[in-house]
């Protein structure tokens, strides 16, 4: 599906995430009834919701990494 191809492209996007991120959970509550029956739509909430989750993995692997620097320089 082209919009939904878009959609996981344009998140992976530092600057589109947080718009994209607030498009499709929009979509979801507003129109839930577009994904409820389709199975493409589906497997895009699928791909969408790991694509959060490596996101949201990431960004805690990176502050952890930022505290830890800091908590050395604090040490020193």
């Amino acid at each position: 599906m082209e919009i939904a191809d878009k959609l996981i492209k344009w998140f992976q996007n530092d600057s589109y995430r947080e718009r994209i991120t607030r498009v499709v959970l929009l979509w979801v509550n507003n129109h839930f009834n577009d994904f409820e029956s389709d199975m493409d739509m589906t497997e895009f909430l699928q791909s969408f919701e790991s694509a959060l989750e490596a996101n949201v993995s990431k960004k805690c692997v990176v502050d952890a990494q930022q505290a830890w620097s800091i908590h050395k320089i604090a040490l020193t």
